[in-house]
């Protein structure tokens, strides 16, 4: 499928087709690897601000294809961001308070 996307269409607007025409595709995708609903939420939500800002490629033919590796890209992110603060947290506790 061919990207719609013309050059006079408002990002706003454009982020609101794309999540209209695929949003339950994007859902099932971030409910797949991520259970916790109000973190899917939150990732749904970073998406859709980020198409606003960063809109598809007009050269982008998958649409379907690029918003799954979008996603998987900022699920992996989400993770590492989880992993990097929990460490913070792991050699605070252990740096200020030892018994």
């Amino acid at each position: 499928m061919k990207n719609p996307r013309k050059r006079d269409e408002s990002n706003v607007g454009y982020a609101k087709e794309i999540i209209e025409k695929h949003g339950d595709f994007i859902r099932s995708v971030i409910r797949f690897h991520i259970r916790n609903e109000a973190e899917a939420e939150d990732l749904f939500k970073n998406l859709y601000m980020f198409l606003v800002t960063k809109p598809i490629p007009e050269e982008v033919q998958n649409v379907k294809g690029f918003l799954y590796k979008l996603i998987s890209d900022m699920i992996k992110d989400t993770y590492r961001r989880i992993g990097r603060y929990q460490e913070r947290m792991r050699r605070y506790t252990e740096n200020n308070f030892q018994y």
